[in-house]
């Protein structure tokens, strides 16, 4: 599991993208985003459950487990302080 701790209790996985957006995280965003509204069509809306999108999002997470956890969230851009 990846945890992004300069981002408060309750954040949302949308918050989260955003956060690494500007801290130039690189990801097919448009992969991960298209991944994020399938989730939650199928969490919240009752689409069916698909698994589009989730290599695209496990390479994020690896990403962020390197450059981001990695470096104890000290790169420039990675604490929302």
């Amino acid at each position: 599991m990846v945890s992004m701790p300069w981002l408060p209790a309750g954040s949302t996985w949308e918050e989260a993208f955003e956060q690494l957006k500007e801290a130039r995280v690189k990801a097919d965003w448009v992969k991960v985003d298209g991944a994020l509204s399938a989730y939650e069509a199928y969490r919240y809306g009752g689409s069916p459950a698909t698994v589009a999108g989730k290599d695209d999002v496990v390479a994020l997470a690896h990403v962020i487990q390197k450059r981001v956890i990695g470096n104890g969230a000290k790169g420039k851009g990675t604490r929302a302080d």
